[in-house]
C-alpha cells in the first residue's frame, strides 16, 4: 500500500495569526481602478494586478493597486509578465515603501484553473498566503451591486508536494472611512457611469453633490414620517427595530433653535459660494495670464514700435 495521503499544508497557530489574512478592507478607489483598467481592456477579457496595502493582525488593508499585463500560452493558460510586475513593485517601494504586496485581483465571478496558478506564483512571490480579490465588472448594471469577493486559499498536496490550493471565503468590505479617502473616486465609482457608457464618469461638483445629498435625506425623511403617521393611524404594524434606530437618529441630533440652525446652514452656504466664486475668479486670472504669455512679440518694423 502507498504511503502517500492527502494532506493540507496549514500552519500553526502562531504562525497564522502573524501571516495568514483573516479580513480584508479594500480602498473604494482601488475598485474603481480596476473597473476603469477593465473598460479600457478592449482586446482582453479578463485582466489581473497585483494589491498593496498592510497587514495588521491577520487584518489586510488594500489602498493601492496596479495592473500586471499577460499572455496566454498555446495550451490557453495565463502567463503573466513576471519583469513588469517586479519593476512595478520596486517603483511604489521607493515612493511608498510601506504598502507592501497583499494579495492579487482579477476580475470574473468565479475561480478556475488560471486561478489557481496566479495564487502559487504570488504566494512565491510573497513567502506567505497572499489574499485574491474577484470583482464582477457587470455587477454594477446587472445587479447594482460591486460584485466583490475575497478568498485566501491553503495548499492541498500528496506525499508532501503540492498539487493547488483550496479556497476559503474571506471577510471582504468595502472601507467606509470617507474623510480618508478619495470623495470624488467613490462617487463616480458607485454612479456606476463606467460600465453604462463604456467611458470615463463625469464628476460631480460641490453644488450638485450638496444638492443631491438634501434630496436624499429629504425622501428618506418623507419614508420616516409616512411610516410612524401609518404606525400610529393603525394602518401598518409597528417594528421594534425601526422604532429604535428612529430613536437612535432623534436622540443624536443635537437640540439646536431653528433660528440658529437656520443662520447656520445660511452662512455655510455663504461660504461655499464666495469660495466657489474665488475659484473661478483665480481661474479666469491663470488663463487670462496664459493667452498674454502667448502672444507673439511685437513687430520692431510695425507702427507701433516706431512711435
Amino acid at each position: 500500500m502507498s504511503n502517500e495521503v492527502l494532506h493540507l499544508s496549514i500552519p500553526s497557530s502562531n504562525q497564522r495569526t502573524q501571516t495568514n489574512p483573516r479580513k480584508c478592507i479594500i480602498h473604494p478607489v482601488v475598485v474603481l481602478e480596476i473597473l476603469d483598467q477593465f473598460v479600457r481592456a478592449e482586446d482582453q477579457d479578463r485582466v489581473i494586478g497585483t494589491l498593496l496595502g498592510v497587514n495588521v493582525d491577520g487584518v489586510i488593508e488594500v489602498r493601492s493597486s496596479y495592473p500586471v499585463p499577460y499572455t496566454t500560452n498555446e495550451e490557453e493558460v495565463m502567463e503573466p509578465n513576471v519583469e513588469f510586475h517586479r519593476k512595478m513593485y520596486q517603483n511604489k517601494l521607493r515612493t511608498n515603501p510601506q504598502e507592501l504586496i497583499v494579495g492579487w485581483y482579477s476580475t470574473g465571478d468565479q475561480i478556475d484553473s488560471d486561478s489557481i496558478n496566479l495564487h502559487d506564483f504570488y504566494w512565491k512571490e510573497m513567502g506567505f498566503p497572499p489574499v485574491h480579490m474577484l470583482i464582477d465588472p457587470y455587477s454594477l448594471t446587472q445587479n447594482n451591486t460591486l460584485g466583490l469577493k475575497g478568498f485566501t486559499a491553503q495548499s492541498l498536496g500528496v506525499g508532501g508536494e503540492k498539487h493547488g490550493f483550496i479556497f476559503q471565503s474571506l471577510d471582504l468590505e468595502l472601507g467606509s472611512d470617507l474623510e480618508n479617502f478619495n470623495k470624488l473616486g467613490v462617487e463616480v465609482l458607485f454612479k456606476g457611469s463606467l460600465l453604462s457608457h463604456n467611458q470615463p464618469g463625469s464628476l460631480v461638483k460641490d453644488l450638485d453633490n450638496l444638492e443631491n445629498s438634501v434630496k436624499k435625506l429629504h425622501e428618506l425623511l418623507t419614508i420616516a414620517e409616512s411610516y410612524v403617521k401609518n404606525v400610529l393611524d393603525g394602518k401598518e404594524k409597528p417594528d421594534l427595530n425601526a422604532g429604535r434606530m428612529l430613536w437612535e437618529v432623534i436622540t443624536a441630533l443635537p437640540r439646536v433653535d431653528t433660528s440658529v440652525l437656520e443662520k447656520t446652514w445660511n452662512n455655510t452656504i455663504t461660504d461655499l459660494l464666495m469660495i466657489v466664486y474665488l475659484a473661478n475668479l483665480t481661474k479666469a486670472q491663470i488663463l487670462t495670464t496664459e493667452k498674454l504669455y502667448s502672444l507673439p512679440p511685437p513687430n520692431k518694423n510695425s507702427e507701433y514700435s516706431k512711435k
